[in-house]
């Protein structure tokens, strides 16, 4: 069967929630926290009351190629540096950089004035 690997980026831990609900930290609504911990294994931490109907508490699942391809561009959107990789195909992160360019420029969180 077709494998491949959970990226990992240089910013190791991603933090995501849905772009119409606030970002205003870890207790936010909708927060999903994504680290991939091995090429295999990625840890997700969510929101419980707006992921209970998808996630059950403290379970296991396993991913097809679709959710790690979701994680993958997840991590490539959200990278501020390099993304990392046990396979030198880099294919799926040149793809999505090409189609996106303005992921390319990493344009920081904070402004310092």
């Amino acid at each position: 069967s077709l494998w491949i690997p959970f990226f990992q980026v240089s910013n190791f831990i991603l933090q995501s929630t849905d772009r119409f609900i606030s970002y205003s930290g870890l207790s936010s609504d909708g927060i999903e926290i994504i680290f991939p911990i091995s090429p295999m294994l990625l840890l997700g931490m969510y929101d419980a009351k707006t992921y209970s109907t998808l996630f059950a508490d403290k379970s296991f699942m396993q991913a097809d190629i679709e959710l790690v391809e979701y994680f993958n561009r997840a991590q490539i959107i959200h990278c501020q540096r390099c993304v990392f990789s046990c396979s030198d195909d880099f294919a799926f992160a040149e793809q999505i950089c090409t189609e996106n360019p303005e992921f390319r420029t990493f344009i920081p969180y904070i402004e310092v004035l």
